[in-house]
């Protein structure tokens, strides 16, 4: 369990102390880990507490890692913790400083929801500064929306969490963001944890849900028997907005945790294939 001490100093100035007994490479050691860098995180949480996500108003408005089984159960996501040990997210200026250090402000918050706002400016090459507005919504997805979302049924014994973000740009500039001005490029990135049991390597598809294209990809880790499903619809793309005019972009992942015979059926469903076919891709 997490632990907390409050520590009381001679001038009656109060000190929290988090005191972590979880496991490494649980969620609850990560929300810990996490805690220590940024002590305003935001965990929604859904069924019955055993799905929460960790987000980060501090980091990038960014989905640090979920979980299916509560507390105790395995971290999903990705957690870099050296480069959290050096204030970096991206390492090597892969990400501008806009987007990896200044903190996001909070717009909204329930216990499923968050909307998360920031305005900014980034200094192009071509020596225009681009004034941008961006909010980010992001939402629990408990399991009868996963299973309606991917139009899959779940097993019992499968434990799932999903969430979803909506993002979403406007342009703040009293000009036109073109070629002559340059544009902003929208995307999402999506990180995995690496093993030699782990295969990404599952080929994106293209499919309609609910009248509009959304691209599929995923991963499977058949030791950890874990599946990892994302969606998103809007392509990485330059976008060209007048001024006030805003473009957005949705994104799902979906985890689930299960034994093969139960995960394959959703593989299947989704992606066409089987989970021996994903175990026996090449690179």
């Amino acid at each position: 369990m997490l632990q907390v001490a409050c520590l009381f100093s001679c001038n009656n100035s109060k000190k929290t102390i988090y005191v972590n007994s979880f496991e490494k490479g649980t969620f609850g050691y990560d929300l810990y880990d996490l805690l220590k860098k940024d002590s305003n995180l935001i965990v929604l949480k859904g069924d019955g507490n055993q799905s929460q996500i960790i987000i980060s108003p501090r980091y990038q408005a960014k989905v640090f890692a979920s979980t299916a089984i509560g507390l105790s159960g395995p971290s999903l996501g990705y957690v870099s913790y050296n480069l959290l040990d050096t204030e970096q997210i991206f390492p090597n200026g892969c990400a501008l400083e806009y987007i990896t250090t200044e903190s996001w402000k909070v717009g909204f918050e329930n216990s499923k929801n968050v909307v998360l706002r920031k305005k900014t400016e980034i200094n192009s090459y071509q020596g225009n500064y681009l004034k941008l507005g961006i909010e980010r919504k992001i939402s629990l997805i408990e399991r009868p929306e996963i299973a309606f979302g991917l139009s899959v049924q779940l097993q019992p014994d499968v434990k799932a969490v999903g969430y979803e973000t909506y993002d979403v740009i406007t342009n703040l500039n009293d000009f036109e963001w073109a070629k002559e001005t340059c544009v902003i490029c929208l995307w999402m990135l999506d990180m995995y944890k690496q093993d030699s049991h782990t295969n990404t390597n599952i080929p994106s598809r293209v499919r309609m849900n609910g009248g509009k294209t959304e691209t599929v990809a995923g991963n499977y880790n058949s030791d950890m028997k874990e599946l990892t499903i994302t969606t998103f619809e809007n392509a990485p793309q330059a976008v060209f907005l007048k001024p006030a005019q805003s473009m957005s972009a949705k994104h799902s992942v979906y985890h689930f945790i299960g034994e093969e015979q139960c995960l394959n059926p959703i593989v299947q469903k989704v992606f066409g294939i089987s989970t021996d076919d994903i175990k026996n891709l090449k690179i």
